[in-house]
């Protein structure tokens, strides 16, 4: 997976030569809240509407927190803050702020990139903010607004219901994203691994699995990849795209493997290309 971020006009400015480059992938379009550099000092977030955020943090991975690289402790100072869920992911190549940088074998990779997605309440984010972009080089940030649907298995509330076309007559997409360890189980088989399969056999839009090397969700302690285990035991992330009626349609099997462990959210996707059978069906706005 492919994640940029950048002004509407910078975007706007490259999204058709990305489309041509993309054929046959699925590409969409978010809005967000976007700063970096100066902008971070005293960034604020969007006011407290009972609705959960999603924070992002985009940088280099060279920064370290005592024994530990920064971007696991700010996962910990995350959990610390009260946030719903992170995680972190190790890009292998990317640029930051003009500047590219790729993974290699034998080397720090300290300006590599790194990414980290966490979600929370108003409070636990803009307390956690500060001390988590100190432990990132460089450091992007994108702010969205989310629903938690579920926290280790509890149901906090369905997803939301939406019209599958805009006021305009634009098709809107909605995505489901479960946060949950790479070897926790439901009826005898990885919970990613499930999810994935029964939504590929309901007909779902689209889905995919990312790994990450270290998260938590609801009250649990901080889990990740350990040096030398057979089994991994980071977070991965599943995320799942469709119609709002699709989605409302395969909910259930999503509440189903859930039933015992994950972080689940729901947004709504405004603007995507390769999901629709004819490019005059799709459109970026």
């Amino acid at each position: 997976m492919t994640v940029a971020v950048d002004t509407r006009a910078r975007i706007e400015l490259v999204a058709a030569e990305v489309l041509e480059l993309a054929t046959g992938a699925l590409t969409t379009l978010e809005r967000a809240r976007i700063a970096s550099g100066s902008q971070l000092d005293g960034l604020s977030l969007p006011g407290p509407d009972g609705r959960a955020l999603k924070l992002t943090v985009y940088g280099g991975r060279s920064v370290r927190a005592g024994r530990e690289p920064g971007y696991a402790s700010a996962i910990e100072v995350l959990r610390a803050a009260g946030a719903d869920g992170a995680a972190a992911l190790l890009g292998v190549d990317g640029t930051l702020h003009g500047e590219r940088h790729r993974a290699r074998f034998f080397g720090r990779n300290g300006g590599v990139p790194v990414m980290l997605v966490a979600i929370g309440d108003h409070a636990s984010l803009e307390l956690a903010l500060p001390r988590v972009v100190a432990l990132v080089r460089n450091p992007v940030v994108t702010i969205e607004r989310v629903q938690v649907c579920k926290s280790a298995g509890r149901l906090l509330a369905p997803p939301r219901e939406f019209a599958d076309r805009d006021d305009d007559g634009i098709p809107l997409w909605q995505q489901l994203t479960v946060y949950v360890e790479e070897r926790v189980q439901h009826a005898g088989r990885a919970v990613h691994a499930q999810l994935v399969r029964r939504l590929a056999e309901a007909g779902a839009a689209g889905a995919t699995i990312l790994r990450g090397v270290c998260g938590f969700y609801g009250d649990r302690d901080r889990f990740a990849d350990r040096l030398l285990s057979v089994r991994r035991g980071g977070p991965v992330i599943v995320v799942a795209i469709d119609t709002p009626a699709n989605v409302q349609r395969w909910w259930p099997i999503v509440d189903e493997v859930t039933a015992e462990a994950g972080l689940v959210t729901s947004e709504l996707v405004p603007a995507s290309h390769g999901l629709e059978p004819s490019a005059s069906g799709a459109r970026l706005a």
